[in-house]
């Protein structure tokens, strides 16, 4: 009789350790996790886009949150529920560039981070958009005319590429050891 309590008990104590072993190793969302996913996401957007970003002076050397890379890149939100970050971001995509690179590049570089377990890739939605002139406002003479070097006109060269993307970033939990009899 006594055997048998014994062993209920340990059966008990078994399960109700394997359990706590299996939650406390479930993924969690974690502030590190929030910044690397944002700088990696930064990383990919200025190593694709370098040419267009160094004829920004006020963008040189500058980390994501010292400058606004709102023209480039904007991360709309990053979520967490069960194990998965999901990720919906737009960028500037590269003219003239018939498959572009930064979605894949991205891909790979969050598979490589040793917390990620999978990322699925299902491609990418691509737009054009009319760029905002760095002229500032259209100016006209008192004839109607626009004025040379200033906003307006719509011309193909305005228009800008710009992809958005949302993904599915899978996460791995903590290791987990089930002690063995």
């Amino acid at each position: 009789m006594l055997k048998q309590k014994q062993q209920a008990v340990r059966t008990y104590y078994d399960g109700v350790n394997n359990a706590y072993k299996a939650y406390s190793g479930r993924p969690y969302p974690s502030k590190e996790i929030f910044e690397k996913l944002q700088d990696t996401i930064h990383e990919t957007v200025i190593e694709t886009l370098e040419e267009e970003i160094s004829e920004k002076e006020e963008l040189k050397d500058k980390t994501r949150t010292e400058a606004d890379w709102s023209e480039f890149y904007d991360i709309r939100t990053i979520s967490y529920a069960d194990g998965v970050y999901s990720i919906d971001f737009e960028a500037m995509g590269k003219e003239k560039e018939p498959l572009q690179a930064l979605p894949s590049l991205l891909i790979e570089k969050l598979r490589g981070l040793d917390f990620v377990y999978n990322v699925p890739y299902s491609g990418y939605g691509l737009s054009e958009f009319k760029a905002e002139s760095s002229a500032g406002p259209a100016q006209y003479d008192d004839e109607g005319n626009l004025i040379p070097g200033t906003g307006g006109g719509s011309s193909d060269s305005d228009l800008k590429l710009k992809f958005s993307y949302s993904l599915q970033v899978s996460v791995k939990g903590d290791q987990v050891t089930v002690e063995e009899e």
